[in-house]
């Protein structure tokens, strides 16, 4: 149970037993209960359950305590408790004449160690009250092998509170293991888990397998990719076999350890949405978080208990004191209580001649950002979260739907500037989506008594604006952000004003100035926003060399080249 770096299952039963209060055997991976009430009802079944470890808090030591477990055993990672340990559990109890119910997962190496376990107290140590309860509550492959039977899932823990309810309320042990076992006979219970990887810039789901297994067993069914749940949630449908449940229905949503919250939430109003569609079936409690899991692996599981006896409700019911008990607090499915807050509509401004050349560079603009949309992406993951081309891309359809009916009034320069960062700020959220708004904001100010688009105007907006995003961000020239992009080209436009007025040629020349700053960034160590956490002490190091430029300032570079261009044709 020890290995050499010092992690092992004798220091992590240790840690939760600082947490909570419970009789450790370290040597033999064993909990149990040592609370008064445990101690004096003498007359009490006892229920352990046990596995691997990995699954924590089940299939047992979340679970001990009032109302539930009453002892644990737990071999290392994904391994069967030994025989002794098994054995170890029961010896402990030093009672032959006690009830002794051992509640475990339908897996080889469990089966094979407890069994031996309970023959060899049975016939050398005289414990004759002892039975073994197998959960095999998996629906997701139709015929599985005579040998190895269906495996045990996350419907443990429905049957560890059921059972643990009956205890409390004086059943015996036959009575407690007959009711449980005809709940997995009648496959009353059942369920299905699937693993997945969610890309969070893209939001794909890829490398979707259903069935998958909590020590990492490959799904029978594999997915490529997917746009959302719901085909997935089709396949459940099937399997779980919902459309032929006449009865009341408990559901347990189970993530595995690595799933989100976000996504386990998302995931969650997916798969409710579907079972409100179905007329036979009424869910009358909803368990949801995390009871059985397999490390930190991105899957999630659903499992569906019919309810063919009022008691299995009586007996959920029935309020536990254990590690988690937060889990078994029963959801029922809630009206959504959604309000509409309606923003100020935009009115529809109509364009001349003058103000299409605008209209045209902000369409321009906005199909060039779309078009870069992956190498934004790209290029954010060298030091970020591999996002940006999609944020940016929001704010860019968020636009363009502005400017195609006509509501973006493209003839006040403040109030389209003022419009543009409202608009962006709705639409893009996080980090980007505060920067643009915030410089869209300060640049308005540069045409508040000015009403035209005036060479000066435009210059003192960008002045502006590049002043609002180093007092707001507390980002400066040489952070390695579109500031440095935005600056390069301001500073070159003012040294061309001089000599010439020209639209064109200023603005080629902007746009030639913000290349050579996006340049600079690659040889820039990332000192702003979440990028400056990903290099630790390197940052000061004068030989730093980035693969890409900042993707912020990259994105001020097309831009710029956009106009430039368009004023060109």
């Amino acid at each position: 149970m020890n290995s050499e770096n010092g992690i092992n299952l004798e220091s992590s039963l240790l840690g939760f037993c600082m947490l909570n209060d419970f009789s450790c055997y370290k040597e033999h991976g064993i909990l149990m209960r040592n609370d008064e009430d445990f101690l004096k009802r003498r007359n009490q079944v006892i229920l352990i359950s046990g596995g691997g470890a990995g699954h924590e808090p089940g299939p047992a030591f979340g679970f001990l305590g009032k109302g539930m477990l009453s002892s644990g055993v737990s071999g290392d990672i994904f391994t069967s408790p030994s025989v002794m340990s098994c054995l170890a559990s029961i010896l402990i109890i030093n009672d032959p004449n006690r009830e002794i119910l051992f509640i475990i997962n339908n897996y080889t190496g469990d089966r094979l160690n407890f069994g031996l376990a309970i023959e060899m107290a049975k016939n050398i140590h005289n414990y004759q009250h002892i039975k073994l309860l197998i959960v095999d509550d998996d629906c997701s492959i139709d015929n599985p092998s005579q040998s190895t039977g269906r495996r045990g899932l996350a419907g443990i823990s429905l049957i560890n509170k059921i059972a643990g309810a009956m205890n409390e309320k004086g059943s015996r042990l036959n009575e407690i293991h007959d009711f449980c076992l005809r709940l997995l006979e009648k496959r009353w219970i059942r369920t299905i888990g699937y693993s997945f990887h969610h890309d969070k810039s893209s939001s794909i789901l890829s490398d979707i397998e259903i069935g998958y297994g909590i020590h990492g067993e490959a799904g029978s069914i594999k997915i490529e990719k997917e746009k959302s749940f719901k085909p997935i949630i089709g396949i459940m449908k099937e399997k779980l076999r919902l459309n032929d449940v006449k009865s009341d229905a408990v559901i347990l949503f189970n993530n595995l350890g690595g799933a989100s919250e976000f996504i386990f939430n998302h995931f969650v109003k997916e798969f409710t949405e579907v079972i409100e569609g179905l007329s036979s079936l009424r869910v009358v409690r909803i368990y949801a978080g995390k009871f059985l899991t397999s490390l930190s692996k991105e899957a999630l599981s659903v499992t569906l208990l019919e309810v063919h006896d009022l008691k299995l409700i009586e007996y959920l019911d029935l309020p536990v004191n254990v590690p988690c008990s937060y889990l078994f607090q029963p959801f029922t499915l809630q009206k959504l209580h959604l309000k509409v807050f309606p923003m100020p509509q935009g009115i529809k401004f109509i364009t001349n001649d003058n103000n299409k050349v605008t209209a045209n560079i902000l369409t321009s603009i906005c199909e060039a950002v779309l078009d870069i949309k992956e190498y934004l992406n790209e290029l954010d993951s060298e030091f970020g979260d591999g996002d940006t081309g999609t944020t940016l891309s929001r704010g860019a359809e968020a636009l363009l739907k502005e400017l195609q009916s006509h509501r973006l009034n493209v003839c006040d320069p403040h109030e389209m500037l003022l419009q543009i960062s409202t608009i962006l700020m709705s639409s893009m959220g996080g980090t980007s989506g505060a920067i643009f708004s915030i410089y869209f904001q300060y640049a308005s100010k540069a045409f508040v008594s000015f009403k035209k688009h005036s060479i000066e105007c435009w210059m003192e907006s960008l002045l502006l604006g590049i002043d609002g995003i180093m007092k707001h961000g507390k980002s400066r020239v040489g952070d390695r952000t579109l500031l440095d992009s935005l600056y390069a080209g301001l500073l070159e436009m003012k040294s061309s004003l001089e000599s010439s007025k020209d639209l064109k040629i200023l603005s080629k020349v902007f746009a030639m100035g913000c290349e050579k700053g996006t340049n600079s960034t690659r040889d820039m160590p990332p000192r702003s926003g979440r990028a400056a956490y990903t290099q630790g002490n390197t940052q000061n190091g004068k030989d730093f060399k980035g693969k890409y430029p900042d993707p912020g300032a990259f994105d001020v570079q097309i831009i710029s080249k956009t106009i430039s261009d368009t004023f060109s044709l």
